[in-house]
């Protein structure tokens, strides 16, 4: 059950052992799957993972981080997998394991993959930004209003137009700027 939700929800879990000479990081199959790795034991060389994280310095401080001040391990980082596939976009959460008299015996996480997510972001901040432009630069009044009929926003031109200081059109119905008779056609 735990692989298909790893699957479904495209994360892996790792492990970072802290007792003796630490070298490597166990990784799921999954996990591995999402870093591009093609190994047949989950026990990764942590060189190797160094290899995939251009700033592995951002995971580093976030690891001494944990370590350190008992922060939470919360870092997105972007990867480059060793197999030539496109670059992929990860955040690995993790937590501090300490033993019965209080030692770090452990680093136990999750990696999740969002580069969709992160894709999906961008998307959304290229198309409000292309809104926001014509919004701002339409030869013509733009306005929205909430369901009183009460300005939200509204651009420059609709300054003009109305020939009234922003300040004062915020205060307006914008039915009040409107023609009684074409009230009723909106």
């Amino acid at each position: 059950r735990l692989r298909k939700a790893h699957s479904i929800g495209h994360s892996g879990c790792w492990e970072y052992d802290l007792v003796g000479q630490p070298k490597s990081i166990w990784i799921s199959k999954e996990g591995l799957e999402i870093f591009g790795l093609d190994v047949p034991s989950g026990d990764v060389p942590v060189d190797v993972i160094k290899g995939c994280v251009p700033d592995w310095g951002k995971a580093e401080k976030a690891f001494t981080d944990l370590m350190e001040k008992g922060n939470y391990y919360d870092v997105e980082l972007i990867i480059k997998r060793p197999n030539d596939s496109p670059s992929r976009v990860i955040k690995s959460v993790a937590e501090l394991e300490r033993d019965a008299q209080g030692n770090p015996v452990r680093v136990v996480g999750l990696v999740k993959d969002i580069t969709e997510k992160k894709r999906a972001e961008d998307a959304l901040r290229r198309s409000e930004s292309k809104l926001r432009a014509i919004f701002n630069e339409a030869p013509v009044g733009i306005v929205t209003v909430d369901e009183q009929g009460r300005p939200i926003e509204f651009n420059d031109q609709t300054v003009k137009l109305f020939g009234y200081p922003r300040e004062e059109l915020m205060k307006l119905r914008f039915s009040e700027l409107i023609y009684a008779e074409d009230r009723s056609l909106g």
